[in-house]
């Protein structure tokens, strides 16, 4: 008689709990790069100080916590005395300047931080990877931040500055109207003004006026988070000879106590009379020309600008994490 063998239906279960289990581990191995790719392409308002909002595209005022995500639409507001820090991973920050506005748009991997009104830094020290955009626009300029460090002013309409610490930069400032451009390359501790002026006044219709800086023009605010960043600040004197050295965390703190009184202060000035104002405009240009035709009113146009790397650079640049305050 011929027997057949049944197997114990302990081990049958054994069997399909194992195999539920490697087809869940393998669907884990295949959405961890893609969850972590998620995270890489996304804004996070890591820390604020001081009054910060932050409403979405419709306006509404959101709630704000500790590495907050920001979605496209998303606006980012910075009181008096008050700053914020945003972050796309450890390696690429930016920090919101007091009394600033920023807008986020992301689009896949490409994200942009919308400069209206105030000054932003800007620190990556390892490059973004060739799919990766992260973008700081104003009025007048778009820069495409890859692997370098500095600072972006959106001092009016169609008028701003961006001063580069370490990495080179190029740019290209375009009239939509006309066509015309022009470009210039940065290297840290060089800076730029850009311009944009009204289609209807003849000459020129931008302008780039190139300089350099001293340690004296960086900001309280940039140098409080330069302070203690020994590799960044080697980096920073041996790019372009600003001797950071010996900063200290206390001349930081006493730079960015200075800057804020000084914003303190312009705030109370009273407003001058606008007959006076109106008749003073008139005898001094609104903006330095460099050469060109200006003193126009400004409008808005775009310039391109591409960063390179000097090489793989090391984490720390980035800031620290920490509690949200309001």
């Amino acid at each position: 008689m011929k027997m057949t063998l049944r197997e114990p239906a302990r081990s049958k279960i054994s069997r399909r709990v194992l195999s539920i289990l490697l087809t869940a581990a393998l669907c884990f191995s295949l959405l961890t790069p893609a969850m972590a790719a998620d995270k890489a392409k996304t804004i996070r308002l890591i820390r604020t100080e001081g009054t910060v909002t932050v409403t979405n595209s419709s306006g509404e005022n959101l709630d704000i916590w500790e590495d907050m995500r920001l979605y496209s639409g998303d606006r980012v507001t910075t009181a008096a005395e008050s700053y914020a820090y945003l972050m796309l991973d450890e390696a690429k920050a930016a920090k919101m300047d007091a009394s600033t506005d920023v807008e986020v748009r992301s689009r896949g991997r490409k994200l942009e931080l919308l400069l209206n009104s105030g000054n932003i830094y800007f620190g990556v020290s390892v490059p973004l990877e060739e799919d990766e955009n992260l973008n700081i626009r104003t009025s007048s300029i778009a820069m495409g931040i890859r692997g370098t460090a500095g600072w972006v002013e959106a001092i009016e309409e169609g008028h701003s500055k961006v001063y580069i610490l370490e990495g080179t930069v190029t740019g290209t400032v375009t009239d939509p109207v006309s066509g015309q451009s022009k470009s210039t390359t940065l290297h840290g501790g060089e800076c730029a003004d850009f311009y944009t002026y009204d289609a209807s006044v003849p000459g020129d219709k931008v302008a780039i006026v190139r300089g350099q800086f001293t340690r004296g023009d960086i900001g309280g605010y940039v140098l409080k988070e330069v302070a203690g960043k020994d590799e960044l600040i080697q980096k920073i004197y041996d790019d372009s000879g600003i001797d950071l050295r010996d900063l200290t965390a206390e001349e930081a703190s006493a730079a960015l106590a200075a800057d804020e009184a000084a914003a303190a202060q312009e705030g109370e000035e009273p407003e001058e009379d606008e007959e006076e104002g109106e008749e003073e405009a008139e005898k001094t240009p609104v903006w330095k020309t460099g050469g060109s035709g200006g003193g126009a009113a400004p409008y808005t146009s775009t310039t391109v600008f591409k960063s390179y790397a000097g090489g793989k650079g090391e984490p720390g640049q980035g800031f620290d994490g920490g509690s949200s305050t309001n």
